[in-house]
């Protein structure tokens, strides 16, 4: 190949070169008029904001249920506290009347207290699982 053959060729390499990165950048500026056209981005900062006033007034809301919890957790503590202080007397006073000599009919109505009185203690010891909140959320 001669030297003229040479310098024709790498003109013409760098010819095309040349077109391509023309073609390259005008489909580039196509592209990016068409990306602006139909992205807006005032209308996408208005979306994150919505977005992120969606997480922070959820945020709130899941503090208030959390406070809301905790005055349960409180209130079925207290309410625990106040059965069971007199039932486990009302439990006591009918285990000593059945130590003594009753009749029968006394001795079942004070068996039936017991019984009843060992249901409200079952059901209060079930509260204690409203005590013992979990903190999944967090």
């Amino acid at each position: 190949m001669t030297t003229v053959n040479l310098r024709l060729e790498k003109k013409l390499v760098n010819y095309v070169a040349n077109c391509y990165e023309l073609n390259s950048l005008a489909t580039f500026e196509s592209l990016n008029a068409e990306y602006k056209a139909k992205f807006d981005p005032s209308d996408f900062l208005k979306k994150m904001d919505d977005q992120n006033n969606y997480v922070e007034e959820l945020k709130s809301q899941l503090r208030e249920k959390d406070e809301q919890l905790v005055e349960i957790t409180n209130l079925v503590s207290r309410v625990r506290h106040d059965i069971n202080n007199p039932l486990t007397g009302v439990i006591g006073q009918a285990q000593l009347l059945l130590r003594s000599e009753l009749d029968p009919k006394a001795r079942h109505r004070v068996e039936t207290i017991e019984q009843l009185a060992g249901r409200i203690r079952d059901i209060v010891a079930e509260l204690r699982v409203v005590q013992q909140p979990n903190n999944s959320h967090e």
